[in-house]
């Protein structure tokens, strides 16, 4: 009588007691990982302003310190109008990184399911920070719509893109949320 052989399969090694059974893929992330969001949002807010202090008096659009001061006035209104133009700066500088940090988060909500599509994400994110600005933004506060340009575009694209190829670089699926 014949002996049939029979390949034998590999069978992965049970799972420890209590341990949830390997699919060998890593773990699907279910948030955003903040840090890497903090780390892109100031890379993107900083980005920002290098392209429109050093680009905005090298093309003669203006003082590199028109930005932050429209970003004073339109969060402070007049109460700052009797301060020193250092402490204008300073100010400002503190509310556009914040805004750069508050709207990077939202960035890595979009942006954590696919990290690899940083350049796309990036992008149609600036643009679409470009419109609520100066369009839903200014629809409330002209001096806002006044300042619609495609330099200030640009600069929202930048933002995007600096911001969204930082998350992807320092992300860490393993970090601890």
């Amino acid at each position: 009588m014949a002996v049939a052989h029979h390949a034998h399969k590999k069978t992965p090694p049970a799972p420890k007691r209590g341990a949830a059974p390997s699919t060998g893929a890593a773990p699907k992330r279910i948030m955003p990982d903040w840090y890497a969001a903090g780390v892109g949002g100031i890379a993107g807010g900083l980005a920002f302003m290098l392209v429109e202090m050093v680009l905005a008096p090298a093309f003669r659009l203006g003082s590199p310190w028109d930005a932050p001061r429209l970003i004073a006035a339109v969060l402070f209104g007049n109460l700052l109008s009797g301060e020193s133009r250092p402490f204008i700066n300073t100010v400002s500088l503190f509310a556009h990184l914040t805004l750069s940090l508050i709207y990077a988060r939202f960035l890595a909500m979009s942006l954590f399911r696919r990290p690899r599509d940083w350049p796309r994400v990036g992008l149609l994110f600036g643009l679409a920070l470009y419109f609520l600005n100066y369009y839903v933004i200014g629809t409330f506060v002209a001096r806002i719509a006044a300042e619609r340009s495609g330099w200030w575009l640009l600069c929202h694209l930048v933002f995007g893109v600096v911001a969204a190829g930082v998350y992807a670089l320092v992300e860490n699926p393993e970090r601890e949320l």
